[in-house]
């Protein structure tokens, strides 16, 4: 009896199979949220998105609760845009995820970070959670990136196994490949710094999530602050002068006095609401720019759920920017 070729050895015809798979895999962004998920993929018109909505109850505080069915509307919206080989880039939702700057400690030190990063003031517990660093400042904001400035500093990215573990899980059930995960905010950060590059002074980044408002004070790309107002978004004049307060207690603990520049991640019909908090007087400035469009690429007949403006800014941040510039 003849031997068989190699070609024939069913162990080598499925790793040829799955390296073929791999080598011909389309590199998707996905962004999570409790309301739904948005896709992102390069084509040749350009970049593409497409979203669609989760079941009721499928997702809490940024949490998978009902992995199966959210695995098959990420499979199914993947298909219905012929993906089905997608390698995932998954960006988490905001809720889940804490971060906190590390002084003194570069992005390629994580062993010499573990005692830090054990005594962190934030809600994990190190046996009990997964950290990653990130690389944010004025220079350079990839987490790749080997040139690190002294204007540069190492961020601590944390969230709970558990929380991890469910996101992969339907990954997984979606009979996808994994292949980097970040967070929606950092995201944003990075798309947020590639907009605002030539501005030289400090940076208010207010975002509006759901009922309240969070903002994030920049000094040379770096998150010095990032605060949760205890007013809600609805009682503005209320919100404004907390936000002020945070500001004001901010500017007072540097001897800096450079210009603020301010950029609103709220519902598009509120800018305008907002913009009482820029103090011209004080010589701020609003930083606002309109985001690059993405082209729409949904099903009509899918429910879609709306893009925020963090989201939209997180998005762009994942992805390659002269693309979309």
């Amino acid at each position: 009896m003849p031997l068989p070729s190699l070609a024939e050895i069913p162990q080598l015809q499925a790793l040829r199979s799955q390296i073929g798979r791999l080598w011909a895999a389309q590199t998707v962004v996905v962004l999570a949220s409790d309301r739904g998920l948005w896709i992102v993929w390069r084509s040749d018109q350009g970049w593409q998105v497409a979203s669609g909505s989760w079941p009721e109850g499928c997702c809490r505080d940024g949490m998978p609760l009902q992995r199966e069915a959210m695995a098959e509307l990420l499979a199914d919206l993947l298909l219905d845009h012929d993906l089905i080989d997608a390698q995932v880039e998954l960006l988490l939702p905001l809720a889940g995820v804490h971060w906190r700057v590390l002084d003194g400690i570069e992005p390629d030190q994580f062993e010499q970070a573990k005692p830090a990063l054990a005594d962190l003031p934030w809600p994990l517990q190190a046996q009990e959670s997964y950290t990653a660093l990130s690389t944010f400042g004025s220079a350079e904001c990839s987490v790749t990136s080997s040139s690190v400035t002294s204007s540069s500093v190492t961020v601590a990215l944390g969230v709970t196994r558990l929380h991890l573990q469910a996101w992969i899980d339907v990954i997984e059930q979606a009979d996808l490949v994994l292949r980097r995960v970040d967070w929606c905010l950092s995201s944003a950060l990075r798309g947020l710094l590639q907009l605002t590059q030539h501005w030289s002074g400090d940076l208010a980044w207010l975002i509006q999530d759901g009922p309240s408002c969070r903002l994030v004070l920049l000094r040379s790309g770096v998150p010095e602050l990032d605060q949760v107002m205890t007013t809600a978004a609805a009682e503005l004049d209320g919100c404004q002068r907390e936000i002020r307060a945070w500001l004001t207690a901010w500017q007072q603990r540097s001897e800096s006095s450079v210009a603020l520049g301010w950029w609103f991640s709220v519902a598009g019909d509120q800018n305008d609401l907002w913009e009482a908090l820029v103090d011209l007087g004080r010589g701020e400035q609003l930083l606002q720019q309109v985001l690059p469009i993405l082209e729409q690429a949904t099903d009509l007949e899918t429910p879609t759920p709306p893009l925020e403006a963090l989201e939209h800014l997180a998005l762009l941040g994942s992805l390659n920017w002269d693309a979309v510039a």
